[in-house]
Parts: structure tokens; sequence; C-alpha cells
């Protein structure tokens, strides 16, 4: 379809790109943000989408559930979105198959938040870990550490940093080793 266009599910053409003559909104325009103004949007939190950085994979959750959940009530305890599975599985008393369709059903990866929505403290995960786009973290407790792509790896104490502005790697080598030692794990089970 040359000339910037592309097509939607139905077939119509669609006009593509951050220009300033394409204003976003109507049905045949795909506009975005652009890395730059995306990184901004996350402010104070580093980069954005597709990275691995607080800005590309931290998210809040605004949870809702009358007499159970306490109005005000702010939890930061580490989760992933895959707890939000666990956390249906939980609530609906169902529970998680092993097979569908003649197909093994592969284990659920996430914990379930219930015991968090009520206020109590939950056997969470010892580590998270994330690959994305050429990207790599993992996460244990209050320590992350994280690789842009063909990166060395970067160290953060998101208790004292969030941001992720001071790498303290070169501070704490064995702490890199055995963090890159979890994620080397992970992604071999994977």
């Amino acid at each position: 379809m040359g000339n910037g266009t592309r097509a939607r599910s139905d077939g119509k053409r669609t006009r593509v790109g951050n220009k300033p003559d394409i204003m976003p909104g109507p049905g045949d325009t795909f506009v975005t943000a652009g890395p730059a103004w995306a990184t901004l949007s996350n402010t104070p939190f580093r980069s954005h989408k597709q990275t691995n950085y607080e800005g590309g994979i931290s998210a809040p959750l605004i949870a809702w559930w009358p007499g159970v959940v306490k109005a005000g009530q702010i939890s930061a305890e580490l989760s992933h979105i895959t707890d939000i599975t666990a956390t249906v599985f939980d609530v609906s008393g169902q529970n998680y198959p092993e097979a569908f369709d003649n197909r093994t059903v592969a284990p659920m990866d996430g914990k379930s938040l219930c015991p968090v929505l009520k206020g109590k403290p939950r056997n969470g995960h010892e580590s998270l870990c994330w690959a994305t786009s050429g990207h790599k973290a993992v996460r244990i407790a209050n320590w992350k550490l994280v690789a842009a792509p063909k990166g060395k790896w970067q160290l953060y104490d998101l208790s004292k940093d969030r941001a992720e502005t001071r790498d303290l790697s070169s501070a704490h080598p064995e702490r890199v080793a055995e963090m890159n030692e979890v994620f080397e794990q992970w992604q071999k089970a994977r």
C-alpha cells in the first residue's frame, strides 16, 4: 500500500505516521506518541513500553470489591499481570485446568492477589523476570537488574531509586551475578 498508508482489518485504508498534518482521532488515522513522548508520559519512571525499565513494566492496579477491598487501601505488593488470572481462579473457586481441547495447559505462573485485596500479606513471588523485544530484567524484592538489547546489566534498589537513576551494578557485582543466574534459569525453563 505504499505512501505511508496501511489498512484496518476491515480493509479501510489508514494514514500512518507522527506528522503535524495527520491529527489523531478519526478512524482513518494511526498516530502514536513515539518513543520520546511516551517516555515523557511515564515521568518519573524511566523509558516506555517495550522496555523493562519501570516506565515499560510498572502499572497501577485499582480494585473495587465491596465488602472486601477497603476504600483507600494502598499496597506496594510486588505483583505481575499473571496474578490476575490466579486471582480470578481463586475468587471463583475454580481449579486451573491441566488440559484443554486435548492439549496440555502450561502451569499457571501467577499467584492470587486475594490476600492483598483483603489487606493481608501473601506468599508472593521470589522473583519476577521479563524478556521483551531484546530487553531483559529480573526483580527480587526491592532489587532490579535490567538491560537494554545488547546492553550490560544495570542494578537498581527500587526502594531508594524507583526512577532507576543510579546504577549500582559496579558496587554490587555479587548481586548482579546472583540475579543474572536467576534470570538465566528462568529463561531456560521457558
